[in-house]
């Protein structure tokens, strides 16, 4: 995660994008010493367009591992309560318990198959700009 930096003048334009450091809002500068887009927080985390949208991604493919975790933990604790109703000849209906496993498999493969076919962009600088790739 980038370093926090000393926020700058109001003059940025405010996004709706959230900082991946601290979820706060994000305002966009243009850098003074070129065409290169910033983006800043309030707290002062600072990214390039290249930093921020590679921060996203990572956020992004940790939210959908996130989603397979929990679809995981919902499915084992269907199959419990299934279990239990049976071993124990508990009064309630399984249908709808069999049916929302079977879609809870079918989402988290869902989830699973955007994840392994996600391509992540080359956001490998070309030229000479040091500052392109730094936040």
């Amino acid at each position: 995660m980038p370093q926090p930096t000393r926020p700058l003048s109001s003059d940025g334009q405010v996004t709706e994008i959230g900082c991946p450091g601290c979820s706060g809002v994000l305002s966009q500068w243009m850098d003074g010493d070129g065409p290169h887009l910033r983006f800043v927080c309030k707290v002062g985390h600072a990214y390039t367009l290249s930093s921020l949208l590679q921060a996203k991604e990572a956020q992004l493919e940790d939210a959908l591992w996130s989603a397979i975790s929990l679809f995981q933990h919902v499915e084992m604790l269907d199959e419990l309560l299934l279990k239990q109703i049976d071993e124990n000849g508990l009064p309630i209906g399984t249908e709808g318990l069999d049916a929302r496993l079977q879609q809870i498999r079918a989402q988290a493969a869902l989830i699973r198959t955007m994840i392994e076919e996600t391509v992540s962009p080359d956001l490998e600088q070309e030229g000479d700009d040091p500052r392109a790739d730094s936040p």
